[in-house]
């Protein structure tokens, strides 16, 4: 997925990442879904569980317990620590970001893309 300029100015500026920090967690996160997805949304099917909001659910699961430090090489140099992964992939997927993680932008001076496009 190609990130407009428009998008990477307004991100970069947001989140207080870099343009190649962006993009490695972008690919990151494209490659955790396609390993990983299936086998999340077969593990709610066999339990019986539906969640609520089916792709906010899966950006938490693959951006919590570090799940994406195996596809970016310098991980632990900066993304570790970084606090907003779900809102960043909700930014970057352009999906309807859940009440709480807005609560958390904004508690930290923040917006999101998918209110000011």
């Amino acid at each position: 997925m190609t990130i407009s300029t428009e998008k990477m100015t307004f991100l970069t500026a947001n989140y207080g990442l870099s343009p190649a920090q962006i993009n490695a967690f972008n690919e990151a996160y494209q490659s955790a879904y396609y390993s990983m997805a299936g086998e999340i949304e077969y593990s709610w099917e066999e339990s019986g569980w539906t969640p609520e909001d089916p792709e906010a659910c899966m950006i938490e699961c693959l951006v919590d317990a570090d799940r994406l430090e195996r596809y970016i090489d310098d991980y632990m140099d900066w993304c570790f620590d970084f606090r907003m992964k779900q809102e960043l992939a909700h930014d970057l997927l352009e999906v309807r970001m859940p009440s709480h993680c807005i609560d958390y932008l904004r508690s930290q001076g923040k917006t999101a893309w998918v209110l000011v496009k």
